[in-house]
């Protein structure tokens, strides 16, 4: 299985009582961004414990849709974005400076990469 590193600790983290009860500080960030945004805390420990297959080189050059990847520079989760830009064809990307894998999202440099991106 791959995926985020320490996935049974956010699995945990997400399950918890509470954010209080949770005591590792990558799996508490999980859980506070979860409820920030509203979401389904066991159905996110689910998918997280979930198997992940790593999409090759090959199946990244074979996409035919229009891709936008955004991460932050500070991103450990996501990965670089220029890396995955040039394995997809035609993609575009947008790194945005000082935003990490729970802040990215809701900063105003996505949301402004997304709309132009679907104009």
């Amino acid at each position: 299985s791959t995926g985020v590193g320490g996935a049974e600790a956010i699995a945990q983290a997400l399950e918890a009582p509470s954010r209080q009860d949770v005591t590792d500080n990558a799996a508490k960030a999980f859980r506070i961004f979860a409820e920030q945004t509203k979401g389904d805390l066991k159905a996110l420990a689910a998918c997280i414990r979930s198997s992940r297959e790593k999409i090759t080189p090959e199946e990244l050059a074979q996409i035919r849709v229009p891709v936008l990847v955004v991460a932050g520079d500070k991103d450990e989760v996501a990965g670089d974005v220029d890396t995955l830009v040039k394995a997809i064809p035609g993609a575009k990307g947008v790194t945005l400076p000082n935003r990490n894998h729970m802040n990215a999202v809701g900063d105003r440099g996505y949301k402004e990469a997304v709309l132009a991106f679907l104009a």
